[in-house]
């Protein structure tokens, strides 16, 4: 599917409603007593486009064990509804072209089976739950020979 149909599929949460999602995602999973936390997520730093951070929120995950990609889409394709949102990162650290097809801090809700099929239309790291916030998955961007997919609970 094009990025344009993708778009009048895919319901962007409205701003306060994704800051909450986010905010309640942040408490659930990710360990913010840490220095990484502290240091590349916590501080927002002017860019070009915005105030963004530096880090990624999955490197400081409180628990999660690596799945591969196949398990991945798997388990989000037999979800109903879900949430996808990105790292908050800038134009300046990601400058590649057509990459942000929705806004940096976004939080789209759509079926689970409607993200695997549209992938490419998403940045490369998600993070993907749901209204129980009782777990995530997560696809990163690393390509190092190993698949980089976490699950936490």
């Amino acid at each position: 599917m094009d990025p344009e149909s993708f778009k009048q599929h895919v319901r962007i949460l409205p701003l306060e409603e994704g800051r909450h999602a986010r905010s309640q995602y942040i408490e659930t999973f990710i360990d913010i007593e840490s220095d990484w936390y502290r240091e590349k997520i916590a501080v927002l730093s002017p860019c070009s486009d915005g105030y963004c951070y530096q880090g990624y929120l999955w490197d400081c995950l409180k628990s999660h064990k690596v799945i591969r990609q196949e398990q991945f889409v798997e388990r989000i394709a037999n979800r109903g509804l879900v949430f996808v949102m990105w790292d908050i990162h800038s134009h300046d650290k990601i400058p590649i072209e057509h990459y942000w097809k929705f806004g940096k801090s976004d939080v789209l809700e759509l079926p689970g089976n409607l993200l695997v099929r549209n992938l490419h239309n998403l940045p490369d790291d998600l993070y993907v739950f749901d209204s129980s916030y009782s777990w995530t998955f997560i696809s990163t961007h690393e390509d190092d020979g190993v698949d980089r997919l976490y699950v936490a609970a």
